[in-house]
């Protein structure tokens, strides 16, 4: 019984990890929202599951594509410009 609750304490931390880095992440993409926001996006929405994710932003025009996607691109992040409707 003790080795089967040692097994199940050990399931518990690495799910309470797993969590934590789901959370982190969360924030980390939020953040990515609010600066696109910030610099212009009408929008932007964090999006996937699991063991990341991304978020994408609707911006106005190319030149507030181009601000948002370098912000991002300086610190590290990668980038999809996209144009839908045209």
């Amino acid at each position: 019984m003790v080795g089967q609750l040692e097994v199940g304490g050990k399931k518990s931390d690495s799910l309470s990890s797993d969590q934590q880095q789901r959370v982190a992440i969360a924030r980390c993409l939020v953040g990515l929202c609010d600066r696109a926001i910030s610099r212009g996006a009408f929008g932007a929405k964090v999006t996937g599951g699991g063991r990341g994710g991304y978020m994408s932003a609707i911006v106005p025009d190319k030149e507030t594509q181009g601000k948002v996607a370098a912000s991002f691109i300086a610190d590290g992040y990668q980038t999809i410009k996209a144009e839908i409707g045209r």
